[in-house]
């Protein structure tokens, strides 16, 4: 549930007295549990994920999924608030995992303890704890190399072929091509196209599942969806233009099963939401 101040901030984003950037900041702060004083005394780290302690993307992204879960739970919506502030948690501690600070803070935790075993020993370093401690170093550094991996493969395009550093003369086949007695294949490439009859307004989706109809919105980079239920009018008032298909979707289906019951279309104050570009960012 979101707070009064974080109330403020949005009725701020509103009237257009703080831009997205500053309130996503602010709310992000406002979410974030504060670090106690013995947990900064004994983990040097910015950030942490709950209950793992050290990063690795899988886990920050589990989190983000987490909050969004507990957000539908506690209240039966996936609270705005609650959706970017998790996002842009999400995003900070991915940055920090990527940084130099974050390796300087690999760096000065294994010193740290290295310090501390020795002082335990008084100079007669334990070679098992040693071990645990560069095993550990290890393991924080291949969670940062797994990530920027994993990062730069949901980037890439489709590989295309390298163009040849020097023209051909006339009359020379190209690079790749067959030779000039045998004729060129004909390859034929399906194109796939985006079923934009599907989506309307803010990304919302018409689903029936069992004759009950619903608008839907899909939530980026979780594989979960908002559910909220609709009457054929409500349907209708709320795509004014360009309405989307109607999709069937079975109750026992992977889709259904991961989708939020978000309440009633009405309960969503989607012209605030709108004007703020809160919901426009969740689809992007």
């Amino acid at each position: 549930m979101a707070t009064a101040q974080e109330r403020s901030l949005l009725q701020q984003l509103i009237n257009g007295q703080i831009d997205k950037d500053t309130y996503e900041s602010e709310v992000a702060k406002i979410r974030e549990p504060a670090r106690t004083p013995e947990a900064v005394a004994n983990n040097p780290f910015k950030y942490t994920v709950s209950g793992q302690g050290y990063l690795t993307l899988d886990a920050i992204e589990q989190e983000y999924r987490d909050k969004l879960k507990e957000s539908a739970s506690d209240t039966g919506n996936i609270d705005i608030g609650v959706a970017r502030a998790a996002q842009n948690t999400a995003k900070i501690k991915t940055d920090y995992m990527l940084s130099d600070e974050y390796q300087d803070d690999i760096e000065q935790d294994r010193l740290d303890k290295i310090k501390k075993n020795a002082e335990d020993t008084e100079g007669m370093l334990n070679v098992d704890v040693m071990r645990g401690i560069q095993n550990t170093t290890t393991i924080l550094k291949k969670a940062v190399t797994d990530a920027q991996t994993t990062l730069d493969n949901r980037k890439k395009d489709t590989p295309t072929e390298g163009t040849p550093t020097e023209d051909p003369l006339p009359g020379d086949p190209l690079p790749g091509d067959p030779p000039p007695e045998d004729p060129p294949p004909t390859v034929v490439t399906p194109v796939v196209e985006e079923d934009d009859s599907l989506f309307g307004r803010l990304g919302g989706q018409i689903w029936n599942v069992g004759g009950q109809k619903y608008i839907a919105f899909d939530i980026p980079r979780t594989g979960l969806s908002m559910a909220y239920t609709a009457t054929e009018e409500q349907i209708d008032n709320f795509f004014t233009v360009d309405k989307p298909q109607e999709q069937t979707i079975d109750s026992n289906s992977d889709k259904w099963s991961k989708s939020f019951q978000s309440g009633n279309i009405v309960e969503v104050d989607v012209v605030n939401m709108e004007a703020s570009g809160v919901v426009d960012s969740l689809n992007k």
